[in-house]
C-alpha cells in the first residue's frame, strides 16, 4: 500500500467522492511496527461511510479526530481478527453513529453482541443484498442494522 514502506496511506477524491484510510492494529515484528488494518471512509453524496475492516482494538481520539462525523459504520464482530462483542458495544458509544452494520461476525458473534447490543440500541434485520440511503432518512439516534442477504455466508 506504500511502495516506500510504512503506514498505508490512501487519500484521494474522485469527481464528489473523497476516499481515505486510517491504518489501526499495531503489531511489533521482530521490533519493527506494522498497521496490519485500515478503516476506509468513503465521504460521498453527504453520506460519511467507515469501513473498520478487521479492527481488534478500541479507537484512540486522534482515530477518532480523523474519523470526524460517520453516518454509516461497518463493524467487525468476532473473536478472531475482529473485535469482540463488548468491545464492538464500546467502538459503537465512541463513534456515535445513526446507522451500524455488523460484518465479519463469527457463529458466536451475532448472538452474543445483539444480547448486549439490544438494552443499547434498537436492532433492526434488512432482508436483501442493497440498500440506498439517504443522511435525511438515518435515524435520530444509533440502531443497529442486521442485513440478511439470501446465499451469503453468516456474517459476510
Amino acid at each position: 500500500w506504500n511502495p516506500k514502506g510504512g503506514k498505508a496511506k490512501v487519500d484521494f477524491r474522485l469527481k464528489d467522492a473523497r476516499i481515505f484510510n486510517i491504518p489501526t492494529n499495531p503489531t511489533d515484528i521482530d521490533g519493527q511496527k506494522y498497521y496490519i488494518n485500515s478503516i476506509f471512509v468513503i465521504e460521498v453524496a453527504g453520506l460519511c461511510v467507515a469501513h473498520l475492516g478487521n479492527l481488534n482494538h478500541l479507537l484512540g481520539q486522534e482515530t477518532l479526530d480523523r474519523l470526524g462525523r460517520i453516518d454509516v459504520l461497518f463493524i467487525p464482530i468476532g473473536t478472531i481478527g475482529a473485535l469482540s462483542p463488548p468491545d464492538a458495544i464500546k467502538v459503537i458509544q465512541q463513534v456515535r453513529p445513526p446507522l451500524v452494520i455488523p460484518m465479519h461476525f463469527d457463529t458466536t458473534g451475532p448472538n452474543a453482541f445483539a444480547a448486549l447490543a439490544k438494552d443499547l440500541f434498537p436492532l433492526k434485520i434488512f432482508n436483501g443484498n442493497h440498500m440506498m440511503l439517504n443522511r435525511k432518512d438515518l435515524p435520530n439516534k444509533t440502531e443497529i442494522m442486521f442485513m440478511i442477504v439470501a446465499g451469503a455466508p453468516a456474517g459476510e
